[in-house]
């Protein structure tokens, strides 16, 4: 599904397969987390798609017809609980650029989250899972904004992320020669850090809920995760 195609490679038939891929990101943006990442690679190829690309978007719709009561869940109560999660799948798109994912669960329900190619080309793991935090911090300095305008918040939230090496070199550890090469627009991330409303924490790799933004999972950890995101009715 990843190769780069220049010419409609599917002409055997008609199928509105704009359409479709439209109406699915409406769904995955809306109340659909967990097809996120595959509706987003789909995505990517509006212009020129082939019949696997036609194949996996019918994929999702018996996926969606089998999960079809599963939903979004807001708790009622009085408190509010904010869990984030960052993420980076490295080389994985077909132009050998990585994958940002994150969410944002305030009391247990995803009000932000994201599956997105990245812009540049990662030279290791760990730049591509800083380049995913600095995403990460931009939509919780938004959203930390709106509830503190709303609710009154204060205090600081922590960001869980699954890769020390990125996590030294966004606190300043050590992590000069790593990160003297990363755009410095990607430094917004240490500018971010030093006011201390928001703290870095590692969360163990089978934890991070995260990735099921970055890379396609087995199904025992895609239901794990799943059940963190969308809940059945």
């Amino acid at each position: 599904m990843d190769k780069e195609l220049t010419k409609l490679e599917n002409t055997e038939y008609e199928c509105d397969y704009n359409g479709i891929v439209g109406s699915l990101q409406y769904l995955a943006n809306s109340t659909r987390p967990d097809i996120a990442l595959v509706v987003n690679k789909l995505s990517q190829h509006l212009t020129a798609y082939g019949e696997e690309h036609w194949n996996a978007a019918l994929r999702i719709i018996k996926y969606l017809k089998g999960t079809i009561n599963f939903g979004l869940k807001i708790p009622k109560t009085n408190e509010i609980n904010i869990e984030i999660y960052t993420d980076a799948s490295y080389g994985t798109e077909y132009d050998r650029r990585s994958r940002s994912g994150m969410v944002i669960l305030v009391n247990g329900c995803p009000i932000v989250y994201e599956s997105k190619r990245q812009g540049v080309i990662a030279l290791s793991s760990a730049e591509s899972e800083y380049i995913a935090l600095c995403n990460c911090l931009r939509h919780t300095k938004w959203l930390m904004s709106v509830i503190s305008q709303l609710f009154g918040l204060k205090g600081s939230v922590i960001v869980n992320i699954d890769n020390q090496p990125a996590k030294h070199v966004a606190l300043g550890h050590n992590g000069s020669k790593l990160a003297r090469h990363i755009d410095i627009r990607y430094h917004y991330v240490k500018e971010i850090l030093e006011d201390k409303s928001i703290n870095l924490e590692y969360c163990d790799t089978d934890k991070m809920i995260a990735d099921i933004f970055t890379k396609p999972l087995g199904k025992n950890k895609f239901e794990k995760f799943r059940e963190r995101l969308v809940h059945e009715f």
